[in-house]
């Protein structure tokens, strides 16, 4: 009896460390890659969905923002214009088509100090694309550039970066916005089908989880051999 209470203690402390240490190392670990944003009641939204999941209405702004941020984002990473007048900015002069829609997108490659070693960032995109009305974000997104994705994530747009693919990095930049933040629990890494899958936080996660699971195989071995 004693034995199994101090299992079932021991499993409850590795459990409470799988639910606190994994949020604590997604916030402080940092990562260099392409965030997925769109425009909501006229501010920048990180996207909660992947690309290929999004399917934005007629009239909708997309945006893409190379930035070093956590996985869950961060509002200071958000493309560096005006969400308020994104839409007019860029598709105002470009006319109805029935049976299609109107979608604003907008490719911010980000700050020189983001920029992989040995690479400089290009100039920004800003284009108005005329697609189908069942046209998803990465859809929208091939459609003006080249896009190179790996495991899941969009991990260059154009040639940017030329090779790495959502790299850690030490810590995130500070930012100067003065936009709200956007609540954690609401956000996640944007992969192509399903953001939370790809959260780089996943590898950790799962490393206790196995812990977990050899302690619990551990403790039922004991029992047999003392049995």
């Amino acid at each position: 009896m004693l034995r199994s209470v101090r299992g079932a203690v021991l499993v409850s402390t590795v459990l409470a460390a799988l639910i606190v240490i994994a949020p604590a190392a997604r916030a402080e670990s940092a990562y260099r890659y392409w965030t997925y944003w769109s425009v909501t009641d006229g501010a920048w939204r990180f996207s909660t969905i992947g690309p290929a999941s999004a399917v934005p209405a007629d009239g909708s702004v997309e945006g893409w923002r190379f930035a070093v941020t956590t996985a869950a984002g961060s509002a200071g990473d958000a493309p560096d214009s005006d969400p308020a007048t994104a839409f007019e900015s860029i598709c105002g002069g470009t006319e109805p088509v029935a049976g299609k829609k109107r979608v604003a997108i907008d490719v911010d490659f980000g700050i020189a100090e983001d920029a992989p070693p040995g690479e400089r960032s290009p100039a920004d995109i800003r284009e108005c694309i005329t697609a189908d009305e069942a046209a998803t974000g990465y859809e929208l997104l091939r459609s003006m550039t080249d896009v190179r994705v790996g495991d899941g994530l969009v991990c260059g747009i154009g040639t940017y970066p030329q090779a790495e693919c959502a790299a850690m990095v030490d810590e995130a930049q500070p930012t100067s916005s003065g936009l709200e933040p956007v609540p954690e629990s609401t956000v996640a890494a944007p992969e192509l089908s399903s953001a939370a899958s790809s959260s780089p936080a996943a590898p950790l996660i799962s490393g206790l989880a196995l812990l977990v699971a050899a302690i619990i195989g551990t403790l039922a071995w004991r029992r047999r051999d003392r049995g």
